[in-house]
């Protein structure tokens, strides 16, 4: 409904642009967007004329045939068995219970089923998943660890799934998902758990896998209304040959956050610390990779803050005998005293003064394999950088710094 035969429907533009607290930007979102679309039917035209739509078509076609062979034959390789994982979610934002993803993954010959009738049912809160996002969370974790297959529908074609529709992954057509993204990470480490049984040593141990969103909104003294928008970076679970790296993207994509000088640029905040989180890492044989520790300051209020995360009650699971990864902590300074969300990672409404401070800790990655087998110098590496703390080094590998 945008364009019309190439023309902008300027009054449809109109109305989404006053619909939105922060048009400017969205503006710049929406154009992005279409301009990727002009560019993308720019470019295939380009292909038509060159080859002619009969043969682009064929050799889509043929791409496709290929990927499904070659998945198929990266399934094949998998041992025929039943491989159950399960993780969970802290809550929903509104019931304080957790959200349970179970699977049941089942590699056959040169098929993969996946069976999630175990997953929690859909809740009030905003967790909930579609069928299709689901599906897609399941093809990101796949291709984590089938890395050498082509990306294309038809390396997703022997993949099978049974996903009851009013549950938490498959929910129904009035339930809120603006907070999908803290479930599709979690159902990225689900089946990761699953086909690391399948084979030990083929996917990591969990990874961070919360974005802990915090949205600030108020009025800036000199551009006005303003809705400041920042997700955060944590550690990534070790895999079985190498440590887990620190402070990285959620395993679903790889967008990155502003930096710190641009967001105080644009909003009235100050950033006191930007660092790596002391001893957030799960212990192994190889550990995971360090969260983040976050803590800046608003400088002009009021304001109105909400957070949307996760991992504050459980951490990212080890494996292998791998320990857990340190939780998310989140607290607001504020001038009334310390609040910490009852929800731990998720709330709304949370008012804010100037001089308030917000201070969040992000989670580190899950370890792979028995702490004491880690090698002595690994221990004090970590140490003499500082990632590690003399009382951590003892208690997790009976270790003694030099």
């Amino acid at each position: 409904k945008l364009y019309d035969a190439g023309r902008l429907n300027e009054p449809l533009l109109d109305t989404i642009m006053a619909n939105t607290r922060v048009p400017q930007w969205c503006y710049g979102d929406l154009q992005a967007q279409v301009n990727a679309l002009l560019l993308g039917e720019a470019r295939l035209t380009v292909l038509i004329e060159r080859y002619g739509a009969e043969l682009l078509l064929a050799a889509i076609e043929e791409l496709r045939r290929r990927s499904e062979q070659q998945m198929r034959t990266a399934i094949a390789r998998l041992p025929n068995g039943v491989y159950h994982f399960s993780d969970c979610l802290d809550n929903d934002g509104i019931d304080d219970q957790p959200q349970i993803i179970k699977l049941a993954l089942e590699v056959r010959g040169s098929e993969m089923s996946l069976d999630f009738s175990g997953a929690s049912p859909q809740g009030r809160g905003t967790v909930n998943m579609s069928l299709s996002t689901t599906m897609s969370s399941v093809y990101v974790a796949i291709k984590h660890v089938m890395t050498d297959v082509p990306l294309n529908g038809g390396c997703f074609a022997p993949i099978k799934f049974t996903i009851p529709k009013g549950s938490l992954l498959y929910a129904g057509e009035a339930s809120t998902v603006g907070g999908y993204n803290e479930a599709v990470m979690r159902v990225v480490d689900v089946v990761l758990g699953a086909l690391g049984q399948a084979v030990p040593g083929l996917a990591p141990a969990a990874s961070f896998s919360t974005l802990n969103v915090i949205i600030i909104s108020g009025s800036h003294p000199r551009r006005g209304r303003y809705v400041m928008y920042g997700f955060t970076g944590g550690g990534n679970g070790a895999g079985a040959d190498i440590d887990g790296l620190t402070h990285c993207n959620g395993s679903h994509g790889m967008a990155c956050s502003q930096p710190w000088e641009i967001m105080e640029h644009l909003y009235p905040v100050l950033y006191h610390q930007v660092a790596l989180r002391v001893d957030s890492a799960g212990a192994g044989r190889q550990r995971g990779g360090f969260g983040a520790t976050y803590r800046y300051e608003l400088r002009h209020g009021p304001a109105v803050a909400s957070i949307l995360g996760d991992r504050s009650r459980v951490g990212p699971f080890g494996v292998h005998g791998g320990q857990s990864g340190a939780t998310s902590q989140v607290r607001f300074l504020r001038r009334d005293g310390v609040y910490v969300p009852p929800m731990g990672a998720k709330d709304e409404h949370i008012q804010l003064q100037t001089g308030d401070i917000i201070e969040l800790s992000t989670p580190g990655g899950g370890g792979y394999g028995d702490p004491q087998q880690r090698s002595r110098e690994a221990v004090q590496r970590d140490l003499d950088r500082g990632y590690l703390t003399a009382e951590a080094a003892r208690r997790l590998y009976n270790y003694e710094a030099k």
